[in-house]
């Protein structure tokens, strides 16, 4: 039995980690290739066909095509939290108003073991672990289980959060509110 093939060639994956959270039998993980950059391999053992990790792929499937109504520009006014951050120091102004309704924050920390880069997304749950999100990456990062973490938010629509990233936040949406 053939088993299913997420992509024939590298430039059809973003590597966003949907189909590894969204595997109902934790089939696919996400590993590295020779090069470092992490893509989803589905382990043919626990692997049930049923298909949901190619119809979460929003890289492949398309996506619909909007028109924004608005487009917002700001920049914090706090000027020792602007002097940290990149791209004008929004990000800690939204993250930390999520932080105080209680909220949490999803997004890339690049942390160090042994000596190397670990980017990897994380939660944040108070607004002292704020700084380990702040900054921009321009590296891949391991988006991990923070989709499953997020999930209930969405669901629940009643616990504030964000999940900032490049890539993605558009995904996160995307993968819940459809519900495949």
């Amino acid at each position: 039995m053939m088993g299913i093939i997420l992509f024939d060639e590298k430039t059809k994956c973003c590597a966003c980690g949907a189909c590894k959270n969204i595997c109902p039998k934790g089939a696919i993980a996400m590993k590295e290739d020779e090069y470092g950059f992490l893509y989803p391999q589905i382990d043919e053992k626990k692997c049930v066909q049923c298909g949901i990790c190619k119809k979460v792929c929003a890289y492949q499937n398309g996506q619909v095509k909007n028109t924004p109504i608005k487009c917002y520009a700001a920049v914090n006014k706090n000027k020792v939290e602007l002097m940290k951050s990149a791209s004008g120091g929004i990000f800690v102004a939204v993250a930390t108003s999520v932080l105080k309704e209680g909220g949490v924050v999803f997004g890339a920390a690049l942390d160090f073991e042994d000596g190397h880069a670990h980017p990897h997304h994380i939660a944040v749950r108070e607004i002292s672990q704020l700084y380990r999100l702040q900054g921009s990456k321009y590296v891949q990062s391991a988006i991990e289980n923070t989709y499953e973490g997020s999930k209930g938010r969405i669901e629940s629509r009643k616990k504030s959060f964000i999940f900032w990233d490049t890539v993605s936040n558009c995904w996160i949406v995307w993968i819940f509110e459809k519900r495949i």
